[in-house]
């Protein structure tokens, strides 16, 4: 299963409080789907053209309170075929030595950061303490989040992390570096923003199923998991995550009260490598927090499980396993129970598990001078949440929301067609509204 990579982040992480990326033992270049972080534009030329390696991370969400989104934007000064070869090296045989040739290997040129906050403050919580400041602005807004365009000193940069690696010192390089920092600027002035979205936003109304096995080795189906609670809350935790661990003791004691209520706790393992002692280990952690709730071993090859990349991160779901709301990323004790109590306030306990209630059908009709536009991605945002959906064969895409007025933005549009940044909106009540698109010429 594929995680998202992040390098000097999981250091932060452990610091702060984050949720922990996946892979705190592997690396690998990825540029990552710029939605996570709120926005869409277009690489300079130059990204193409390459000395050295750029490297692209889009984080998504790296922190809660303040809300902070991020991507990073990190340079090597070695061909890519030189910097495949450390990272293969690290992957074959990840020692401390290898892992220091990465961290030497690389520097950061810019971020790109999303936030409620000002640039002060967001920066302070996700621990930038040094930037460019005349190279870094304000790059754009979304309602109520600013989007800020940070830019790190090119040179003492790369003489601090370059330390050990002699190309560093080519002029070309740095001059390299200095000129897509600036293509990097540039760019993100023409980008469009929006409201980030997680690919696990997209799992809402999907049905999490699953077969593995518990610690004992014994075989376990979610249906028997999910069956016994009206609302479950499943959340992926490991026995490396200290975020993970950090929260046993508010979980034991979450679930031995919503037992009550006829709810519950499913633990899900992710671990790098199963053995004997990591399964002991497994073991002894659970016992020493009298961890109450089953925990089972994450299974493979899961549509909803394979989109986790930061750990912990929490569902909720009914009786048959439907999510019932937006997964959690990071450790948020007082989020759960937030949740928890909205969906118990939803339903009668007794009865299977409902959630909209007064909601009215929001229809988002696409068309060009010919008809509808199918597989175009439509964004419906209040001051509280976002939804995503495409428009189908009829150029149509349907939202059940409650009665209120709504940004509408387009994310995305097929080939062929012209990108648009406007920003409509919706009547005060459901109804449709109709969004016309130019084919390129």
């Amino acid at each position: 299963m594929m995680k998202k990579i992040f390098m000097m982040i999981p250091f932060l992480c452990l610091l702060l409080g984050l949720a922990v990326p996946s892979h705190a033992n592997k690396y690998t270049k990825i540029d990552s789907d710029t939605s996570s972080v709120g926005f869409h534009y277009t690489l300079p030329d130059q990204y193409n053209d390459l000395q050295g390696t750029i490297q692209i991370l889009c984080h998504g969400t790296v922190n809660y309170d303040p809300l902070v989104y991020c991507a990073d934007y990190l340079y090597s000064p070695v061909p890519e075929s030189e910097y495949d070869a450390i990272l293969q090296q690290f992957n074959d045989s990840p020692t401390e030595e290898n892992m220091a040739r990465i961290q030497k290997s690389w520097m950061y040129i810019a971020s790109l950061i999303c936030s409620d906050q000002d640039l002060e403050n967001a920066c302070r919580a996700i621990g930038i303490a040094s930037l460019d400041a005349e190279k870094t602005f304000e790059a754009g807004r979304a309602g109520n989040l600013k989007f800020y365009y940070v830019a790190f000193p090119v040179d003492s940069v790369s003489a601090l992390t370059y330390q050990n690696l002699a190309s560093a010192y080519d002029p070309k390089y740095l001059a390299e570096a200095d000129l897509l920092q600036t293509e990097f600027s540039e760019a993100f002035r023409k980008a469009t923003y929006f409201a980030p979205i997680s690919p696990l936003d997209k799992t809402i109304g999907k049905t999490l199923t699953f077969e593995t096995k518990d610690l004992d080795g014994n075989i376990v189906k979610s249906e028997d998991l999910f069956r016994n609670n009206q609302i479950t809350m499943v959340n992926i935790w490991g026995t490396w995550c200290p975020n993970c661990i950090g929260e046993f003791p508010e979980l034991a004691q979450m679930h031995r009260e919503w037992l009550t209520d006829g709810c519950g706790i499913v633990g899900i393992e992710y671990e790098k490598g199963w053995n004997d002692s990591v399964v002991q280990l497994a073991r002894e952690t659970l016992a020493d927090y009298e961890i109450p709730f089953p925990s089972v071993i994450f299974p493979e090859h899961n549509e909803i499980l394979d989109l986790v990349e930061s750990f912990p991160t929490t569902f909720f779901v009914d009786q048959n396993g439907t999510v019932l709301s937006r997964p959690i990323e990071g450790a948020a004790i007082e989020q759960y129970r937030l949740v928890m109590n909205q969906l118990m306030s939803r339903q009668t306990l007794a009865q299977p598990m409902t959630l909209p209630i007064e909601k009215g059908s929001y229809r988002v009709i696409v068309t060009d001078d010919e008809g509808p536009v199918e597989e175009v991605t439509i964004q419906l945002c209040d001051d509280q949440s976002c939804s995503i959906k495409e428009t189908d064969e009829n150029g149509t895409a349907v939202f059940e929301k409650k009665a209120g007025v709504y940004e509408v933005h387009i994310i995305d549009v097929p080939e062929g067609y012209e990108e648009t940044d406007e920003v409509f909106h919706t009547q005060s009540g459901p109804g449709e509204i109709r969004i016309h698109l130019n084919k390129l010429p």
